[in-house]
């Protein structure tokens, strides 16, 4: 056991960035245990293996208590932290902590066996904490709509209709909904559609129109104005009639390359996650299907090029009908939510695009049953076993899986394990609500190279009470 003494917040970025390396690397530690960090060395210091002390509380030790330290060190470990870390931003405490303790791991030899899990009753109150504040921050932050806006009203509804919620809750989702809607503009980059499948919904609970009438509006002009890659897929984002995006000179994808046509050919598995999960609901609320067809095209595409035949996994992109980059572990949950999606919010989805999309699932799935690590969890790429074990993929493909065994979509007996091992690997790596090995966000590249190195961080994942509620119903 590792202790942590420190005078700094239990939020601030050196605390986090150690607790995710401590939690990476499997050191039980004491703040695991309270979910809280002490300023006091413990009276009890035998029963450590470890001290770990920020430096700006060591140089305020007391005679007494330095003399204590230094018994100690003697025959144990003690590690401080630079107490010039509480000026670094998150990058640089991630970039320090990373060396820190991996040094710490090599130098100390100290044995590793994990966190144990924590059960949902404790994570719950802090994954309510944590939505609160996404919500409330995005009053203030957020001009447009992006992923975890989706996730995160997706993992409340899931949440409610489990019945884990309380009663205030239902106007809080309500406000939500209605939040959303001067945030529905004509995209010039498919983040901006995240949230648009809670259209129908929207109007359904909400008593109004506002929410569908503005999607229906913006897809329309999307359809007609948004670039198409040569093979007639809708693209990433950017107009061909309007290149540099200067007629949107306020935007915030004005001087953005994410604006451009310069990707117009470069297919993403995260087209099939935004466009999967934003069209079907329009066509089925409105009645016409070119929108479904949209999602429907890339799903196939998705299937038919950038899936391995070999293993069932899915590449991360592709050009010019030939697959490109790695088999991402975060990479094959964004299509997968696509397709999880159209299911999810369209009960009377057509039965031909209910089977392609479940049968999508299911064959994603083969490959996942084959790279499931010892631990439970999968890989940042999910093939190569040198890289790190992730945990947004992780909790991603235990929801998709516990949730489809629920509803008669995938056999109960193929799945069960696999999602079980995994939501006890998922409350091994939750602190504050937080979850430890969260891969960095990436767009594709060429290079193994660069999917290898892709830092990990401890980040709020919102959809980790679904997972595991799904997979304690089972």
């Amino acid at each position: 056991m590792i202790a942590l003494v420190t005078n700094w917040d239990a939020e601030s970025e050196p605390i986090k960035a150690t607790v995710n390396q401590l939690i990476m690397l499997g050191f039980p530690f004491d703040a695991w245990e309270s979910q809280s960090v002490s300023r006091e060395i413990p009276a009890d210091l035998s029963r450590f293996d470890a001290l770990l002390i920020d430096g700006e509380r060591f140089q305020q030790c007391t005679p007494e208590e330095e003399k204590r330290l230094e018994d100690f060190a003697r025959k144990r470990f003690l590690h401080i932290i630079s107490a010039g870390y509480i000026q670094g931003t998150q990058c640089d405490n991630e970039y320090r902590s990373e060396i820190d303790f991996n040094l710490f791991a090599a130098a100390s030899d100290l044995p590793r066996p994990g966190l144990s899990p924590r059960p949902t009753a404790e994570i719950m109150p802090w994954w309510l904490k944590r939505m609160e504040e996404f919500y409330q921050g995005c009053k203030h932050d957020f001009k447009h709509l992006h992923e975890y806006h989706l996730h995160s009203t997706a993992a409340l509804l899931a949440a409610e209709a489990d019945g884990l919620l309380a009663p205030e809750w239902t106007t809080k989702i309500n406000e939500i909904l209605d939040s959303i809607v001067p945030l529905i503009h004509t995209p010039a980059y498919f983040d901006e559609v995240a949230c648009w499948g809670f259209a129908r919904l929207a109007a359904q609970r909400c008593g109004h129109e506002a929410f569908l009438q503005r999607v229906k509006e913006k897809s329309e002009k999307m359809l007609a104005h948004l670039c198409r890659a040569d093979d007639g897929l809708l693209s990433m984002g950017g107009w061909p009639d309007d290149p540099l995006f200067l007629s949107h000179r306020n935007s915030y994808f004005y001087g953005n390359t994410l604006s451009t046509t310069c990707w117009r050919n470069l297919h993403l598995n995260e087209e099939l996650h935004y466009y999967g999960s934003a069209f079907p609901a329009l066509s089925m609320a409105t009645g016409d299907m070119r929108f479904l067809d949209e999602a429907v095209r890339i799903l196939d595409h998705i299937d038919r090029i950038h899936r391995d035949p070999t293993d069932g996994l899915l590449r991360h992109a592709s050009i010019h009908g030939k697959p490109l980059g790695e088999k991402w572990g975060r990479g094959n949950t964004h299509a997968m939510l696509g397709a999880f999606y159209m299911l999810l919010f369209n009960p009377d989805l057509p039965a031909d695009i209910r089977r392609r999309a479940i049968q999508f699932l299911d064959r994603t799935g083969d490959g996942l049953l084959k790279t499931q690590t010892e631990r439970g969890l999968w890989r940042n790429v999910l093939d190569h076993p040198e890289t790190s074990e992730e945990s947004s993929c992780t909790v991603l493909i235990t929801w998709i899986f516990a949730h489809g065994i629920r509803k008669g979509y995938f056999a109960r007996d193929k799945y069960l394990d696999m999602v079980t091992r995994s939501a006890q690997a998922i409350r091994s790596r939750i602190w504050r609500g937080l979850g430890a090995g969260n891969c960095r966000a990436t767009l594709p590249s060429p290079d193994l190279q660069f999917y290898v190195k892709r830092p990990q961080h401890i980040f709020f994942l919102p959809l980790s009470i679904p997972a595991l509620t799904a997979v304690e119903s089972l």
